[in-house]
């Protein structure tokens, strides 16, 4: 099993998950980035606690905001950073927005007292290849398109490899840094990349920053592994190529930041050939792993 190397906390940018909860949870930078990518002026913004959990049951699938806020409307915004391709990531969202709603009604609001909510997904790829920068989610009923469907939720999906840069000339520079991942991709002319140099140099000094950094990722690290591990094992004990797609699901959700791109490229291709057991094996043993990067000719280092 390939696993990437922790990146070390003064060159972490802004995709890393830690950085980007710690970042984006600052009201000075989180109000201007949605300022900018709303057009809207906002004249308060409440930070909630980093990575809310917004789960309404212990069994249930948990739901870990990356940054939750809400402005003086009591609008909330669920701001999301996504690096891995994610193949469901519309319902992911329902997923996000319901849980949302019901904690919000778990305090004994109407339904007419629920708030207007934004979930806003920052995606370094494309998840639906139409290059633009911004995907915005709108809905009106069939054969009446000029009657709005509004139930108060909007969801707005971002993409840093664009080719239309439909959003503001500020969001356009964040989605380029989020691309380039340097901090020579933050212009000084610009208001929103002044605010994130400023707050990323701040937690990047910040000595207790690190410690809880190195604490997360090392255990994001721990548990990659054993989903892969127990995965691969599954799909063992059953004969399944399912199990194997389980152990990469769950490296993924797990791990995050920490997925793979090039052992899951090796499972496509020895996936399209049937070839299974070769996949067993790259799990097992790194050279092994090694010497079909070489032959499929996937670049990992």
């Amino acid at each position: 099993m390939i696993v990437k190397p922790i990146i070390p906390f003064r060159e972490a940018p802004l995709t890393n998950n830690f950085m980007f909860c710690e970042v984006m949870q600052d009201p000075a930078v989180s109000k201007t980035f949605l300022e900018e990518l709303l057009q809207v002026k906002i004249a308060e913004i409440v930070v909630h606690e980093k990575e809310y959990d917004v789960s309404d049951k212990i069994d249930a699938h948990g739901i870990r905001l990356d940054v939750y806020l809400e402005d003086e409307k009591r609008t909330r915004y669920d701001i999301e950073m996504q690096t891995a391709t994610e193949s469901a990531i519309e319902r992911r969202i329902r997923y996000y927005q319901s849980g949302l709603d019901r904690r919000f009604l778990d305090k004994g609001a109407w339904y007419e007292d629920l708030p207007n909510s934004y979930v806003i997904f920052i995606c370094d790829y494309d998840p639906y290849r139409g290059g633009l920068a911004c995907y915005e989610r709108v809905s009106w009923f069939k054969d009446a398109q000029d009657i709005a469907y509004d139930d108060g939720t909007r969801v707005i999906i971002l993409n840093s490899r664009y080719k239309t840069a439909n959003v503001s000339k500020e969001i356009e520079i964040f989605l380029n840094y989020i691309k380039e991942k340097s901090d020579s991709a933050l212009p000084d002319s610009s208001e929103l990349a002044l605010q994130l140099k400023k707050k990323l140099n701040a937690v990047r000094e910040d000595k207790s920053k690190e410690e809880q950094y190195m604490t997360y990722e090392i255990k994001l690290r721990e548990e990659f592994q054993q989903g892969w591990v127990e995965g691969a094992e599954e799909g063992r004990q059953e004969g399944h190529q399912e199990g194997l797609q389980e152990g990469l699901q769950k490296g993924r959700q797990e791990g995050g930041e920490l997925y793979s791109n090039a052992l899951n490229e090796l499972f496509e291709a020895l996936d399209a050939e049937g070839k299974s057991e070769e996949i067993f094996e790259a799990l097992k043993s790194r050279q092994r792993a090694a010497e079909l990067f070489k032959e499929y000719g996937i670049v990992w280092q």
